[in-house]
């Protein structure tokens, strides 16, 4: 398996096994902080409920301030001296405030409450808010005071959490976090042979229907050469030159899979052509030269519903398009041909040029050379014309020359090279004698040819 893949699971177990941590962590601590805010409520109401007595002694004797002083020391006394509260305020039923009581090194903390309002909390049921003060932590409490099921006045008080239990909560949220890490983490361990088990399962699965894929495209373009020129190594010999010719220029790998492909099926359209006018022997009339290159036309049509075959239909489209625009079917002109069909087209008339024919001799390679050269600019892109003219006397070597056998095996492992799971990167250059040369494909502004998906083209 590709060590990028193995990198790339492993960072995946580690990322879930941090996320999943965290998530526990933090829930850990929002259910301390649930706790701790439920004690606090508590044990504010049951601080109310002692005081509703002071409030009955401010009824029967009026909020005076003699009054007033008095409950406010006992507040001081038994409530916030005793470390229960550090904010203790008493409010009447409408909503004044009758008496208030504060531990003298929470200055501060009274200044933020009074900053924000909450009279409008003081109603018919319990509630609290968590302030932030100083570093600190505290839990401000509305409750209602009750005579006989009846609300007389309120009660509110701001408790201070304190800090031994502030650090107690987030010890255990660390350490929640670190135990459900390292057994995110052993479980992950555990699994890891299994996923990659799987995977590469699935990776052979993958490779498997990409082989067989291409086998039925081999097939059936195999067919159509066999029927068309009674032999199939055309197809095998300009599939290679093709791949040569892009890693030449740079085509990135995803692409040369469409080139490959197109090259397979470029003329799988022909099935629909007549023997009569696929073998006459002499010149063919105008209908019959239209309805020969009517073959594109069924080409597109055959290759369209798939969707695996959608990066061939360039090649099966625009391969008899001409650089200077006198091609058919669409009379695309240089940039806008896409660049797979440019570069099928150059391959495909060298080994026409170089094959044996029924009607002719194969050219030399000088020769070859000498008739393309003719149709620089104008029938071919220039700068791949150069550019495969570079290459071409290797190429002639290591796969015209060779026979057919030879040809088969090499074709074989440049498909292993670009459709196999491991090898769907950027390919090594090519072997010696088959030079690269050109720039990359990035400096090469000629190949952004655009991809033109619409319409009927050879």
């Amino acid at each position: 398996m590709d060590a990028r893949l193995r990198n790339s699971i492993v960072l995946r177990l580690a990322l879930l096994a941090l996320g999943l941590a965290t998530l526990a962590g933090l829930g850990v601590f929002a259910y301390q902080k649930g706790q701790t805010d439920d004690q606090v409520v508590s044990l504010a109401l049951a601080e109310s409920e002692g005081l509703v007595s002071h409030v009955g002694t401010l009824a029967t004797a009026g909020p005076t301030d003699y009054a007033r002083r008095a409950v406010a020391d006992h507040l001081l006394a038994e409530h916030v001296a005793k470390g229960h509260f550090v904010v203790i305020e008493l409010y009447d039923l409408q909503r004044r405030k009758m008496v208030e009581a504060q531990h003298p090194e929470f200055l501060e903390l009274k200044r933020v409450v009074d900053r924000h309002p909450h009279l409008s909390l003081l109603g018919e049921e319990l509630a609290h808010l968590r302030l932030s003060v100083a570093g600190e932590e505290f839990v401000q409490v509305f409750a209602p005071l009750r005579d006989d099921g009846k609300v007389i006045a309120w009660f509110e008080g701001v408790y201070r959490i304190e800090p031994a239990a502030l650090r107690s909560m987030r010890l255990g949220m660390a350490l929640s976090v670190g135990l459900v890490a390292l057994a995110i983490l052993a479980a992950a361990v555990a699994l890891y042979p299994l996923i990659l088990r799987l995977n590469r399962h699935a990776l052979q699965a993958t490779d498997d229907l990409a082989v067989a894929n291409l086998g039925m495209l081999a097939a059936l373009g195999s067919a159509v050469a066999m029927r068309d020129r009674g032999t199939n190594s055309h197809n095998f010999r300009v599939t290679l030159y093709a791949i040569r010719l892009a890693e030449a220029v740079g085509l990135p790998a995803w692409r040369i899979q469409g080139l490959v492909k197109g090259a397979f099926l470029h003329d799988v359209g022909k099935i629909g052509i007549a023997d009569a006018i696929l073998h006459k022997a002499g010149p063919l009339t105008d209908g019959e030269v239209a309805r020969m290159r009517s073959h594109v036309h069924h080409g597109v049509e055959i290759v369209r519903p798939y969707e695996w075959l959608q990066d061939a239909l360039p090649v099966v489209r625009s391969h008899h398009e001409r650089y200077d625009g006198t091609g058919y079917p669409e009379g695309l002109r240089g940039g806008d041909i896409p660049v797979e069909a440019r570069i099928f087209t150059l391959v495909d008339v060298f080994d026409a040029l170089t094959s044996r024919r029924a009607y002719k001799e194969p050219a030399s390679l000088e020769e070859a050379l000498r008739l393309l050269a003719e149709g620089r600019g104008s029938h071919f892109d220039p700068r791949l014309h150069d550019t495969f003219r570079s290459i071409a006397p290797g190429l002639y070597q290591t796969v015209y020359l060779v026979d057919e056998r030879t040809l088969v095996r090499t074709l074989d492992a440049e498909l292993a090279r670009y459709f196999r799971t491991q090898t769907h990167r950027r390919p090594p250059p090519p072997p010696p004698g088959e030079p690269r040369s050109g720039e990359p494909l990035e400096q090469l502004d000629y190949l952004s040819g655009s991809w033109p998906l619409a319409g009927d083209s050879r």
